[in-house]
């Protein structure tokens, strides 16, 4: 239903004809304009990306790292729904504009991001990032993390944590190009989170493994189609070649008849001789 729809629906026929409206459809406008403000809006879809971290802990607080590399392909795999869409993705220089401290778009005012153990749970917010810097070789960014946090976040870094997941949404298009290698490479995008994972989101091994079962899962899909096919086919064929011996058949059968009819108007003819003539032939055919 349209917003006109909507409209028509509440405020039925307190519009008067001539074009004046009432108290009452003043004020059931004024409902259905707030009525269709607060419709809630489809969220945008939130990507998850996991990178080797490249953290450095500048004092007991700080930790300044690399979170998201640029230039660098990776194999990705997302779920739409039901299904994998895997493909190969990257991120341009200049994709998170408008969060850096240098971005064209940034009003001067960094977009809170925080700093999280884990996606689904573990020491929940870790602190704040106070900044994100753009480099040649990807985005950085600077984290307070809680006095209370501080130690589990040493001990996490002595303990091998390596890498950083993202979550990310697109910003308005065009925020995505496709190369000719069918690489999607992101160029305006917007950061949410960062979380430590002691593995990422989406390894490679685990794409790889993922691809060759959706590519397992397509070939037999393939194969299933390619059989359906070939039954129909052979289903096709074999309705055409009945309906030719059919239509043979019937073709024989009005030849038939019609040598039949020839027959029977030729024994009448020789019938009519005899009588007429007492001839088997009609006069002057060879009588001796």
């Amino acid at each position: 239903m349209s917003v006109h729809d909507d409209v028509a629906a509440v405020l039925g026929e307190a519009v008067l004809l001539n074009g004046t409206t009432t108290p009452q459809a003043q004020s059931l406008g004024d409902a259905v304009g707030a009525h269709l403000s607060s419709r809630p809006m489809s969220a945008p879809r939130v990507f998850m990306r996991a990178f080797p971290a490249q953290l450095e802990q500048t004092d007991d607080q700080t930790l300044t790292g690399r979170l998201v590399p640029y230039g660098v392909v990776a194999d990705v795999l997302d779920e739409v729904e039901g299904r994998y869409d895997i493909y190969r993705e990257g991120f341009q220089r200049g994709a998170f504009d408008g969060q850096v401290l240098t971005g064209a778009r940034n009003k001067g005012v960094l977009t809170k991001i925080g700093l999280i153990h884990r996606h689904d749970g573990g020491l929940g917010y870790l602190g704040p990032f106070t900044a994100l810097r753009e480099r040649d070789d990807g985005l950085w960014g600077d984290v307070t993390i809680l006095p209370t946090k501080a130690p589990d976040v040493a001990a996490l870094l002595r303990a091998g944590v390596d890498e950083l997941s993202i979550e990310f949404r697109l910003r308005k298009e065009p925020n995505t190009m496709v190369d000719d290698h069918g690489v999607r490479w992101r160029t305006s995008v917007h950061l949410d989170q960062v979380a430590l994972e002691p593995k990422g989101a989406y390894r490679g091994a685990q794409v790889l493994a993922m691809r060759a079962e959706q590519d397992e899962l397509d070939r037999q899909r393939a194969e299933e189609a390619a059989a359906a096919e070939a039954e129909r086919q052979t289903a096709d064929a074999e309705r055409d070649e009945a309906e030719a011996a059919a239509a043979a058949a019937v073709e024989r059968k009005r030849a038939w008849d019609e040598m039949q009819a020839r027959l029977a108007d030729d024994e009448a003819k020789q019938r009519q001789y005899v009588t007429d003539y007492g001839l088997t032939k009609p006069p002057g055919f060879g009588s001796v």
